[in-house]
């Protein structure tokens, strides 16, 4: 009797125990599919937002002298925007102001529907002062149409510029202050 009693107590265990190992088959037959699931190129996946360095074709000048204004007041060029490659915009900002010593210029950026939200971004400033620079990249791919660009300060949590721009295969626009 006492070993019927032994038996149908073991049973219930032994039970759990191949139903666990059930449930880790299947789980890891799942896991194992899934991650031998086929990912679209990256070229298949359309671009909404990025971060741009001088490895993926940032660009900027050096800091530019502050020196003696001009008496003749004319109207400075703050943004230059142009098509490039059929659908990707080329964003010119002129006089960005930024630290004056820095490890490198970073550009993040996210589009939403009509607007494009970019954040121009330095690392590891070095010293306490600003300079102007001129600093150009690209982003897209986009579809034609009219899009809001805010152009956003990172060090002072603001937006220095929107812009509003009709993009197309020949987009060329100067923008002043």
């Amino acid at each position: 009797m006492k070993n019927m009693k032994s038996k149908i107590k073991q049973k219930p265990f032994v039970d759990l125990v191949l139903h666990g190992m059930v449930f880790l088959t299947i789980l890891l037959l799942i896991v194992f599919f899934w991650s031998c699931h086929e990912t679209p190129e990256e070229s298949d996946v359309p671009m909404n937002s990025g971060t741009i360095t001088q490895k993926s074709g940032l660009s900027y000048s050096g800091c530019k002298a502050s020196g003696l204004k001009s008496t003749y007041e004319a109207p400075e060029i703050c943004a230059s925007l142009e098509t490039v490659d059929s659908d990707y915009l080329l964003i010119q900002h002129f006089d960005a102001v930024f630290n004056c010593s820095f490890d490198s210029l970073i550009i993040d950026y996210n589009v939403d529907g009509d607007v494009i939200n970019v954040n121009e971004s330095h690392v590891n400033p070095g010293v306490y002062c600003t300079c102007k620079y001129d600093i150009s990249y690209k982003i897209g791919p986009l579809d034609y149409g009219t899009y809001k660009i805010h152009l956003l300060d990172e060090a002072l949590n603001k937006e220095e510029l929107c812009l509003e721009v009709e993009f197309s295969a020949d987009t060329d626009t100067t923008y002043y202050q």
